[in-house]
């Protein structure tokens, strides 16, 4: 296989800005005609939380590049790395080339997010089941039964059981409701509730619901007001502009249909409702004097009045186009946020109450949930190697951890009976004479001795023994040698 590449190291070395920094190269390799590529690009990863980082990390790099911006940190890397020549490994492409293509990729990538293949490896085969259901003679419709049908009904049942106890959830979850049936939908939200909490436990959006966990209810609310104040002050200068313009044209004696097919006032109308912001190309061009204002049936008198306020009319049209083109943006996501801010109130309460019923299994367990910052490949270290009742820290590496996840110095706090809690071997598996006893290897260092006279009668003898020294004890692999210092000393005399 003379296209493998294997990256092999530690923890906290940089495998995944590699890794980002090759999917990006190959994502934005000018050779491909279509911005599309990523499609072809398939990521897996062992958990939800390394699918999460390594998508958050692509799609950040491609937006701080597209935008055009002072870089630093880890993009300004990436920028760097990518403007390498070919032969460097680069992309062999200037940096406002790059940045065009970030800007289509990304756009692409938002379009089409589902189509991002990074995820884990139990979602990927879990696709090409679905695809290949027919083949494999199962139901179009299987489902796959997991261990979090525990945590999902719990979750559900704890939430609606503090219905009319909250006083805070009771009302978002009846003013979800009232949202529902306004948009024609059914009230009812159970079936919501539940869907939302499934997919809370896929990596989709791990990153971005996290950072809900941090706001209350109440926030949701006070959000929802801004929101509503944003988006009003938006429509109401609209709404003065274009009625300002319509009683402009009245005042003045020009009617509606004087104007070339009556678009004008149409227009100023039309913008009212708010679902559409874009002029007629017909009045478009009537604004730049590329199209007659009125028809030839129109009365002389009817012309000179036009002719003789258009300066004002395109001032008006003018005034509308400059409000939507500075504001346009924010008022469509506003108007987004708005809508959904209900759905996201509660799904972030459903991921709390998630959390609680994972806390909950946990306590039953015989250990607490890791920290959030400890790997799934991080050595475990219990209070009691024989008799383990608490996790005491964790190692990678050479690099220490306490209970907390706080990184540490001195591995000898975490007591002396302490070690790594490890799996029993299957004895039906794995047979005896697979091993054998540790033999030390001995090796002798030289002896330097030597002698010379200092006098006529008196000569002068030297004699050296090599020391050899034993590392440190939190640099040892063998964890059994975690308190080795507990001997005395780590020096050995040369035999």
């Amino acid at each position: 296989m003379s296209n493998l590449t294997l990256y092999n190291s530690s923890a906290g070395s940089g495998k995944t800005y590699t890794l980002v920094k090759e999917f990006l190269i190959k994502a934005l390799d000018q050779t491909h005609t279509t911005s599309n590529y990523y499609k072809h690009i398939l990521a897996v990863t062992f958990t939800n939380k390394a699918a999460a980082e390594m998508k958050e990390r692509v799609i950040k790099a491609l937006k701080e590049i597209a935008s055009k911006e002072k870089l630093e940190g880890t993009t300004a890397f990436l920028l760097a790395d990518l403007i390498k020549p070919k032969s460097e490994g680069g992309l062999g492409i200037d940096k406002n080339t790059l940045e065009k293509k970030c800007e289509q990729v990304l756009r692409s990538i938002l379009h089409n997010y589902n189509d991002l293949a990074i995820s884990t490896i139990d979602k990927f085969t879990h696709k090409i089941i679905r695809t290949f259901a027919h083949d494999l003679h199962l139901p179009l419709n299987f489902e796959i039964e997991l261990d979090e049908q525990e945590i999902l009904s719990k979750a559900i049942d704890l939430l609606i059981a503090q219905v009319g106890k909250n006083e805070a959830l009771t009302k978002l979850l009846i003013d979800f409701s009232k949202e529902k049936a306004d948009n024609e939908n059914s009230w009812n939200i159970d079936k919501d509730l539940y869907v939302f909490a499934k997919n809370l436990l896929k990596d989709n959006g791990e990153f971005y619901i996290k950072q809900l966990n941090k706001l209350a209810i109440e926030d949701f609310h006070t959000i929802r007001k801004e929101l509503f104040v944003q988006i009003k002050l938006f429509e109401s200068e609209i709404t003065s502009i274009s009625e300002n313009a319509i009683d402009f044209v009245n005042k003045q004696g020009i009617e509606e249909k004087s104007f070339y097919r009556g678009y004008l006032v149409v227009y100023f109308k039309k913008i009212q409702k708010f679902s559409d912001f874009e002029a007629n190309p017909t009045l478009q061009k009537m604004m730049v004097d590329e199209q007659n204002w009125y028809s030839k049936t129109v009365p002389e008198s009817q012309k000179q009045l036009i002719d003789a306020n258009k300066s004002t009319i395109i001032a008006y049209y003018d005034a509308i186009q400059n409000h939507i083109a500075e504001n346009e943006s924010a008022y469509i996501i506003n108007k987004l946020l708005l809508k959904y801010s209900y759905t996201l109130a509660v799904i972030n309460e459903i991921e709390k109450t998630i959390q609680e019923v994972k806390e909950e299994i946990a306590k039953g367990a015989k250990f607490k949930i890791p920290p959030e910052n400890m790997e799934d490949n991080y050595v475990v270290y219990v209070s009691n190697v024989n008799n383990p009742t608490s996790i005491v820290g964790y190692r990678d590496g050479s690099v220490w951890y306490d209970e907390t996840g706080t990184e540490i110095s001195d591995p000898s706090v975490l007591g002396p009976s302490s070690g790594p809690y490890l799996v029993d071997a299957d004895d039906n598996v794995v047979s005896s004479k697979a091993f054998k006893d540790y033999k030390p290897q001995i090796n002798y260092m030289p002896r330097i001795a030597f002698s010379f006279p200092i006098s006529d009668e008196a000569l002068f003898f030297a004699h050296y023994d090599v020391l050899t020294k034993r590392p440190y004890s939190n640099r040892l692999d063998p964890t059994n040698y975690l308190f080795i210092h507990s001997m005395g000393t780590n020096a050995i005399s040369n035999p």
